[in-house]
């Protein structure tokens, strides 16, 4: 799921080749395709690492003050070239994953907090590990711009709601529960109108905690019934009801069903709110 890029070697084209065909055809069978984007048949000699981290490796953050901005305004700039030239390759979340262990001084914190808000437009994937820092340095009272950074969030969760992106919608509501920060209304507006289980509960988890406004929940209720418990909607149908956040309609369908209310009465949740910043998986380690 995370890791899915490997390397194959062979003697010869021919062999490459022939090999490509077998791997096409078994991910077939599994209903998978392979990326054609990421994959390239090349003659070694293989480094073993892609240019453009070797590119950003030479980039260093160096110093303090005036000397410090200067050279992350750099390997910023690098790191974004590099991320439009090898689209795909995680260029970002390297950079990202990099410069997390740089002590930035005071004064230009508030250029790596601009840093990771572009990245998160740019590369939506990085909410992870952008989410993980940004919780940090809440905790420690040190985000300093933070109309802006709510700002990005709404915006955020505005544009990729119209697309019906339930990834990008669902880290992003993540990220103000887990920062505590109340959702814009406009943001509101935007996520009652789409009828994804997960974005739905992490709405009505934000309702629950303080978090939002006047939730429109009429969608999500149309789903408040048996049938969604066997339909793409049971997490909404099950969590909602088991935790009191939308009511059954037409009775207890939790408590009269045959396989959920087993469930039920063992305590089983598949809805977790969130203790920490909630990605403790996420390594920032530099193996990346």
């Amino acid at each position: 799921r995370y890791v899915d890029d490997f390397h194959l070697y062979f003697d010869n084209r021919a062999q490459a080749e022939s090999a490509y065909s077998a791997l096409v055809r078994v991910a077939k069978k599994y209903e998978l395709e392979v990326n054609d984007r990421k994959t390239e048949i090349f003659e070694g000699p293989d480094t073993g690492e892609p240019a453009w981290k070797t590119a950003l490796k030479g980039q260093t953050i160096r110093g303090k003050g005036l000397v410090q901005r200067s050279s992350f305004i750099s390997f910023v700039s690098k790191a974004f070239e590099l991320a439009k030239k090898y689209p795909g390759d995680g260029v970002l979340a390297y950079a990202v994953k990099k410069t997390s262990a740089t002590q930035f001084d005071p004064d230009n914190a508030d250029t790596f907090e601009a840093f990771l808000r572009a990245v998160v437009v740019q590369d939506t994937s990085t909410m992870p590990l952008v989410t993980r820092l940004l919780y940090d340095r809440n905790l420690e009272g040190q985000i300093v711009d933070e109309e802006q950074l709510m700002a990005m969030l709404g915006k955020l969760v505005l544009f990729h709601s119209q697309l019906r992106h339930q990834y990008e919608v669902s880290w992003a509501l993540w990220l103000f529960r887990v920062l505590g920060r109340e959702v814009p209304e406009a943001a509101l507006r935007a996520i009652e109108k789409m009828d994804d289980p997960f974005v739905a509960l992490l709405a009505l988890d934000l309702r629950n905690s303080g978090l939002t406004t006047d939730l429109d929940a009429t969608v999500w209720e149309s789903y408040m019934v048996a049938e969604s418990l066997y339909s793409e909607h049971w997490p909404l149908a099950y969590e909602a009801a088991t935790r009191g956040w939308l009511r059954m309609n037409g009775g207890d369908y939790v408590g009269g069903d045959s396989f959920f209310h087993v469930l039920s009465d063992l305590g089983v949740s598949f809805f977790v709110p969130p203790e920490g910043s909630g990605v403790e998986y996420v390594s920032f380690a530099m193996g990346y």
